[in-house]
């Protein structure tokens, strides 16, 4: 027999919840018992006997956003269906894998049963609720819960979407660049030695392209141990740098200025994701200087946010939303012409959600363009790169061969 731990309430009396153990096979029958014995279960865990446990987690338990998606799917479905906010709470929690999501909704189901509004529970858990998502949720609570629900989960697919594309287009250029960087070191450590003895033998001078190739790989090899402590130690301090105000002001003007299209697609971006969570607030009845509040931080680029808030400030002063905007000039000309149309027809929020679709578009398209032109012009750079260190290794051999005529 096995041990369960649950939370419970008598069918006569919904408002008085228990909590005890029960034994039963598994958690079936625990499930069965309790009903036969007038409980409506809300939860059931199975209780950890002593011992080691080898349910234990080596990288941190973050919820993702396709997890938080399809909670808030579930969530909406069920609250739709009539079901109460607690068992929707649990019955939700439970289709998650993430031990992370399951324990704060726990709690969250804990402070609502204690009187707490759905919103200001979930505001004590901003790891797994952000700033957006509790807004919307306090939105939803005062009329469409379900609406906001499900507007929430919408957005959080296709914000996750666009991540997957993104980062499925950077899979082969990381690829490549590491195992460049492999040859690269095998090559300092094995192949550049083995010519040193000939250029020992001819007891010339070596061209500067051949000094410096030996010069490096007398580096690698004497100090093979310290390149794990440099590569891990700068890109430690890089991200510490990169959490820093300035550091990230730096790094996020620097990214919407790459060549070859990178800092355009990073523009493209941002303005997809600004103009649907501000669409998302915005169908929920969000005010829009509070709605341009929430909707800064999420748009995870420190130009863009200064920007929006700097915007928002002009709003406050009755300047249009368009004009204050495009005076910032962080977004596009197309956007803000869309969204100075729907001013003037009185449809900003229908027209938002049409600069999201726009520009979610064309972010899948220049993904896709992308990896086109990636993978030949990766390859290209690795040839003149291993030809210019064969052509620094021979360089000595010409000099060699004409003395010896």
């Amino acid at each position: 027999m096995s041990r369960f731990k649950y939370t419970a309430y008598r069918s006569d009396n919904p408002s008085n919840q228990i909590s005890d153990i029960v034994e039963a096979p598994n958690r079936q029958e625990a499930t069965r018992l309790l009903i036969s014995k007038g409980f409506q279960p809300l939860s059931i865990e199975p209780v950890k006997e002593g011992g080691l446990s080898m349910d234990m987690d080596i990288l941190p338990d973050k919820v993702k956003p396709q997890d938080l998606a399809f909670f808030s799917r579930q969530l909406a479905t069920l609250v739709g269906a009539g079901i109460p906010v607690m068992t929707a709470l649990d019955i939700a929690a439970r289709g998650s894998k993430r031990k992370s999501l399951k324990l704060a909704v726990d709690e969250v189901r804990s402070d609502v049963n204690q009187g707490m509004p759905l919103s200001q529970a979930m505001a004590r858990h901003p790891k797994v609720f952000n700033y957006l998502y509790v807004s919307l949720v306090k939105a939803g609570e005062s009329g469409d819960l379900q609406g906001a629900l499900n507007r929430l989960a919408e957005m959080l697919e296709l914000q996750s979407q666009q991540r997957r594309e993104i980062r499925g287009a950077m899979v082969y250029p990381i690829g490549v660049a590491i195992f460049t960087f492999v040859i690269l070191i095998a090559m300092m450590m094995f192949v550049v030695p083995a010519f040193q003895g000939i250029f020992a033998q001819a007891g010339s001078s070596l061209p500067a392209p051949t000094q410096l190739l030996v010069t490096a790989s007398d580096l690698v090899r004497s100090y093979w141990y310290l390149l794990p402590l440099v590569i891990g130690g700068g890109g430690y301090a890089f991200k510490r740098w990169k959490r820093t105000d300035d550091g990230k002001m730096i790094w996020d003007k620097f990214r919407m200025n790459l060549p070859l299209g990178l800092g355009a697609l990073a523009g493209k971006v941002v303005t997809a994701r600004f103009a649907r969570t501000l669409a998302t607030l915005q169908s929920s009845g969000v005010p829009l200087l509070q709605s341009m509040e929430i909707a800064a931080p999420t748009a995870d680029n420190k130009v863009i946010e200064v920007a929006i808030r700097k915007a928002a400030y002009e709003v406050q002063n009755g300047r249009p939303l368009s004009a204050a905007l495009r005076e910032a000039d962080v977004f596009p000309d197309l956007a803000m012409s869309m969204l100075e149309s729907g001013e003037r027809a009185g449809r900003v929020g229908e027209m938002l959600n049409k600069v999201a679709e726009t520009y979610e578009a064309e972010v899948a398209n220049n993904v896709k363009a992308l990896k086109s032109i990636m993978e030949p012009a990766m390859m290209v750079g690795i040839g003149l790169f291993i030809g210019a260190i064969v052509v620094s290794l021979y360089l000595p051999m010409f000099s060699i061969y004409d003395k010896i005529k």
